[in-house]
């Protein structure tokens, strides 16, 4: 069955309400109007879309929206273009159909000008889906096709016959959302929920197994295969790392089959959402209490080769504009960070620098023996930027300190601080320049 749907509010650029006219249009037009645009261009079965065009004459005249019927065509929606020949209809379907506009010929000012109709374009509405595409106990990734950002999933939890939403959250433009929960023990059945969305209904997904998996290494591989979202997966190996904390799992992934990594840490009596090790940019997401070296050696030095890119003359430069966030789910040993001035600058961000506010700090670049330049930023709990500082971090006696500026530094300062001069260009991503001779 074949359904349009108009706005209560107007849906022409010119202000009024679309009105149906149930009649056959069949005289051509003589004039062809611009091309037309359909947004969303593959809207899904009900989903509010816009057909947007113009006419190429410049005043207002009226317009109407037609839909093909046998081979003739039916007006279902009329308005008025604006000035600039430019209006738009907001239409839903819920079958294949194709539209056009078309303008009757009018006189004004004296000239007259012909009908004029836009090329026909068919709507090929299509069904929407929602899929609980991986889960462990703790997590889910949830996708509902075709993407819509900030379209909100939910995932239940079937207890009896009730469904219980455990985890909320929205989409990205791919339609993809990820979701964490409170585990259970043993085998629990789940669902997703895609809400209803501009005119299309909510969908519901099938109904997925989840199983708690022991706290026990090695994985197994029907485990990983449900917590990693990927139908190429091919496990060839899993080694149990640190007393059985750690499994690295060793596979051929995607269509390609590319040789790449996941890394599951252990949590409680369940194991956590695996971090995926593919390239080298992977690395700083490996957990701060992972067993890197460990990890590094069995894949081959990935790492470690990685970290030497942002190595230049001894100086290493993470790839930030400003530094990078100095956070507990970045790893500075993945780009060749000293441990103990890691441990310093972690130590920084729960100092009382800032006050009542949450201190940042920001990494830029490091010179491993001695010196390390970044900043300092105060920010508000309520997430509101504060003031902040320029920052020189220095070793001695082997011990890290702080040197912070708001200005460029003078050189004779440094020196008379015991701070050492920093090369030309180490200020950089700090807001500062080089220091004044």
């Amino acid at each position: 069955m074949r359904r349009f749907w108009a706005s209560s509010l107007p849906v022409i650029l010119i202000a009024g309400g679309l009105v149906t006219v149930p009649q056959q249009v069949m005289a051509p037009a003589s004039a062809v109007a611009a091309a037309t645009t359909l947004l969303p261009s593959t809207p899904m079965k009900l989903e509010r879309f816009y057909f947007y065009s113009s006419q190429p004459t410049k005043f207002v005249r009226p317009v109407v929206l037609q839909k093909k019927v046998g081979s003739g065509w039916r007006t279902i929606y009329s308005g008025r273009t604006a000035a600039n020949g430019k209006y738009h209809f907001v239409v839903h379907t819920g079958s294949v159909d194709t539209l056009r506009s078309y303008s009757v010929a009018v006189r004004h000012g004296g000239r007259r000008y012909p009908a004029s109709a836009t090329t026909p374009v068919t709507v090929r509405p299509v069904t929407q889906k929602v899929a609980v595409s991986a889960a462990s106990s703790t997590s889910a990734l949830v996708v509902a096709t075709p993407g819509r950002n900030g379209r909100v999933v939910s995932l239940q939890r079937r207890s009896g016959s009730v469904w219980t939403t455990v985890a909320t959250a929205r989409t990205n433009a791919s339609g993809r959302a990820g979701l964490t929960f409170k585990s259970l023990s043993g085998s629990q059945v789940y669902r997703a929920v895609a809400s209803g969305w501009s005119g299309a209904p909510a969908v519901t997904s099938s109904a997925v197994t989840v199983t708690s998996q022991p706290n026990s290494c090695p994985i197994s591989t029907s485990y990983i295969k449900q917590t990693f979202d990927d139908p190429y997966l091919k496990v060839t190996r899993i080694t149990c790392l640190d007393s059985v904390r750690w499994a690295l799992v060793y596979g051929s992934f995607w269509k390609n089959q590319s040789d790449e990594n996941l890394l599951y840490q252990r949590s409680g009596s369940s194991w956590k959402a695996p971090t995926h090790i593919g390239h080298g940019s992977d690395c700083p997401s490996i957990p701060l209490d992972a067993p890197f070296d460990e990890i590094d050696k069995r894949i081959g030095g990935l790492c470690s080769g990685y970290a030497a890119m942002w190595k230049s003359s001894g100086i290493i430069t993470l790839p930030y504009d400003l530094g990078a966030p100095v956070t507990p789910r970045l790893n500075l040993k993945a780009y060749g960070v000293p441990d103990d001035l890691a441990a310093y600058l972690r130590s920084r961000t729960s100092s009382n620098a800032c006050g009542s506010d949450v201190v940042q700090v920001r990494l830029a670049k490091v010179r491993p023996d001695d010196l390390a330049s970044g900043s300092i930023f105060c920010v508000s709990k309520s997430g509101e930027p504060g003031g902040g500082y320029a920052s020189l971090w220095y070793r001695e006696a082997g011990t890290w300190h702080e040197f912070g500026t708001q200005d460029m530094p003078r050189c004779t300062d440094l020196r008379a601080r015991g701070v050492p001069i920093p090369p030309p260009g180490f200020m950089a991503g700090t807001g500062v320049g080089d220091c004044e001779k």
